[in-house]
């Protein structure tokens, strides 16, 4: 693995392989070509492969920021699905790093790009919908 480079750098959700299926019909063929070999090449999880017990690629997640008081919600999924829709989050970002094999009720710590740490309550693990 290299340096930087998240485990899951090459995993998808089977959602997200479906909307690059059906994008690729609107493409030119290099661009479909390229799209196939991304999705040959991707370790594809299915919603029925996701656990509820720990937060793994693919969990739904509810935090509580201790620090901010605030809930937020959000799927754990590879870096070009995250940039394509609101919920959705990086598995390489330092939250969802700190957050895999997190179980309900773990408090993990997060270190901010600015150097200072936060603290996030795991309150709830869901499949996808």
């Amino acid at each position: 693995m290299i340096i930087g480079q998240s485990r899951y750098e090459n995993w998808i959700t089977a959602r997200w392989r479906d909307c690059l299926i059906q994008a690729s019909e609107a493409i030119k063929q290099e661009q479909r070509d390229q799209l196939a070999t991304r999705i040959a090449m991707a370790t594809v999880v299915e919603t029925d492969e996701i656990m509820e017990s720990r937060v793994q690629f693919g969990s739904r997640v509810t935090v509580f920021g201790i620090e901010e008081e605030e809930e937020q919600s959000f799927q754990i999924v590879s870096r070009d699905e995250s940039v394509s829709g609101h919920g959705l989050l990086d598995q390489g970002s330092p939250l969802a790093q700190a957050l895999f094999g997190a179980r309900e009720g773990d408090v993990v710590r997060v270190l901010l790009a600015n150097g200072s740490n936060s603290d996030y309550e795991v309150t709830h693990i869901r499949k996808p919908y």
